[in-house]
């Protein structure tokens, strides 16, 4: 990648026309001889896997080898092909010279070329550009690492747009067009977001000038978005809403925090977020537990530091692959290798400490994005499955004004566009106000700022350091009451209700979830208990004097505060369902088919020694 292609001077390439020319197909035809692909300096071997061949065919004047390539439609059937000739033709003087021709019946409307994946994988794409020509098909798959549907001509652009999303709606579409007249007006036609080369006709003399680095850099940075025109309603339609099923909530931490949304980790500083935060990526590139919540989505992690340098980065790492090798196998390290190796694989961090990081910017009193978006989406994609992007924190982002609620909702529409052009959970890492620190029950008004970044966000989480009158009602002394944090997402738009937990603060500042619980909870946890010790004694005392006997019978005869067992016959049928689970009491068959409780013969025996 990156690395200046040269084509063939033009006195060698027209020898090679004439001497292609004069040669008749044969076994030993190759796609490689070809003028167009040794012009174009093209991969046999690709062309090959996409179905590419030679062979003799005659058009006009012209007879002789072409290279042919395969044309479908989205239902993976073949509707002709395009056939590449060695030089350019015309059939009359006044045609403009040509070397591209479909085959006699092709249907050229909606069919195109894959390259990077096959038709019948189409329904599983995410993301898919779409381009006018072979040679740019396979330098913007190569120059991107995306799925390219390779139509011909300018004008199939927005025929396979649409029949595309037809039948698959939900794939995130993009022209990538040549930088003439005829390629902008396809591209402003397709009412896709597309994007042309500055510098070059198109993506392939772009990739001869300056290699793949040039064309992703180009690609990113032309993104126009498409024009906005009247409504479609046939867009607005909730008819394949009502007919089909809706599909199921996707998590990144099951029923903790959603995939694909923006959300905001606020806490004050040194209370752990930045901990916490690299954790979470840990586990979701290995797929264990975070903070004891399970990992629905495995993938990759791209994480911006922007406050902690790579230093300070690599001393907590350290820290949470301690961690987390413990966690697997305390007594064999040899035991973590395995997702040690995924980490090495998924996880991406970048350190941004003293660069410019705004994702937005005051110009002319106006808040706009800035090109850095594009630039992390740019990087993402080049990540295999990146289900996670951390911009660490939130306010070395944000180049509006904290406190001005339409700079919020411009900053966290940015990290929309990230999460909407990658697919992944846009986590941002932000500090809370200062009333927010002072009251550890405050919800997400929290956060630090305008209140349109809490509002556009569709998740919260809060980290609070525990405060002295907590720790009073927990037992903890008021020296350690700083190594306690309570975790709480006062915002989850799309989650159940969660009370929270506490967090303890370990070595190297891990985070690890603590059983605390307030005194006077733990004083009515151990009474109850005794309680029930104590009750299932009474009741195996009955048994062992009555003989074995109905369930309902001993509720009945027995139960209530004034009777034998001196407890109420709802608290004596749950200590017995309690007790049959511990092994303490057991069922017993009748004659009859009804069932008895009993005491297992063990209990007797311990009781008569």
């Amino acid at each position: 990648m990156g690395n200046e292609m040269k084509a063939p001077g033009s006195e060698q390439l027209t020898e090679g026309v004439q001497q292609y020319q004069s040669n008749e197909v044969s076994h030993e035809s190759r796609i490689s001889d070809h003028p167009y692909v040794i012009r174009k300096d093209l991969s046999e071997s690709q062309l090959s896997e996409l179905g590419c061949y030679i062979e003799n065919t005659s058009i006009g004047h012209f007879q002789g080898p072409a290279l042919f390539r395969p044309l479908f439609d989205p239902e993976g059937q073949p509707t002709g092909s395009e056939r590449i000739l060695p030089e350019k033709i015309t059939f009359r003087p006044d045609d403009k010279p040509n070397d591209k021709f479909v085959s006699k019946g092709s249907v050229v409307s909606g069919s195109f070329t894959p390259i990077g994946f096959t038709v019948s994988s189409l329904a599983s794409l995410e993301r898919l550009v779409i381009c006018n020509g072979l040679a740019e098909g396979c330098r913007l798959h190569e120059a991107l690492m995306l799925p390219v549907a390779c139509g011909v001509g300018d004008g199939s652009i927005k025929s396979i747009a649409a029949v595309v999303t037809e039948k698959h709606p939900h794939i995130r579409l993009v022209a990538a067009v040549d930088n003439d007249e005829s390629g902008i007006r396809a591209g402003k036609e397709s009412g896709l977001k597309y994007s042309h080369p500055q510098t070059a006709k198109d993506w392939s003399d772009l990739y001869q000038q300056s290699g793949s680095d040039g064309v992703l850099a180009e690609y990113q940075e032309g993104l126009i978005a498409p024009e906005v025109g009247p409504f479609d309603l046939s867009r607005a339609s909730v008819m394949d809403l009502l007919d089909s099923l809706p599909p199921a909530r996707e998590w990144l931490v099951r029923d903790r925090l959603p995939l694909w949304i923006v959300g905001i980790l606020a806490a004050a500083g040194g209370t752990g977020k930045s901990m916490a935060t690299l954790q979470l990526a840990v586990s979701v590139c290995t797929g264990l537990e975070w903070l004891e919540h399970a990992i629905e989505t495995q993938g990759s992690v791209l994480i911006l530091s922007a406050e902690d340098d790579r230093e300070e980065v690599h001393r907590r790492l350290a820290a949470v692959i301690s961690h987390y090798a413990e966690m697997v196998d305390p007594t064999d390290q040899a035991a973590f290798r395995p997702y040690l190796d995924l980490i090495r694989e998924r996880l991406f961090i970048f350190d941004r400490v003293g660069d410019d990081n705004r994702l937005t910017a005051k110009i002319d009193r106006e808040t706009r994005r800035t090109a850095l978006a594009q630039s992390i989406i740019g990087a993402a994609n080049q990540i295999s499955n990146c289900v996670l992007i951390v911009l660490d924190p939130l306010s070395r982002f944000d180049g509006g004004d904290p406190n001005d609620n339409s700079d919020g909702t411009r900053l966290i529409e940015s990290a929309e566009s990230i999460r909407r052009e990658t697919g992944a959970t846009v986590l941002l890492p932000h500090h809370v106000s200062k009333a927010g620190i002072r009251d550890s029950q405050s919800g997400q008004e929290a956060v630090r700022g305008a209140s349109g970044l809490v509002d556009g966000a569709r998740w919260v989480g809060l980290l609070s350091t525990m405060r002295a009158d907590d720790a009073e009602s927990y037992g903890i002394d008021p020296d350690d009451a700083g190594r306690y944090v309570r975790f709480r997402t006062p915002k989850n738009n799309y989650g159940p209700p969660w009370e929270g937990a506490w967090l303890e603060r370990r070595a190297g500042g891990i985070l690890s979830i603590s059983d605390l619980k307030p005194e006077k909870e733990e004083k009515r946890a151990r009474k109850s208990e005794v309680e029930y010790q104590e009750l299932v004694r009474r009741i195996s005392e009955l048994i062992e004097k009555k003989g074995p006997m109905a369930k309902r019978r001993i509720e009945d005869e027995y139960g209530g505060s004034t009777n034998i067992l001196k407890a109420g016959q709802k608290k004596v049928r749950n200590t017995i369902t309690r007790a049959i689970e511990e092994g303490l009491l057991v069922r017993m068959k009748r004659f009859d088919g009804q069932e008895n409780i009993g005491v297992p013969e063990i209990n007797q025996t311990e009781r008569a020694a």
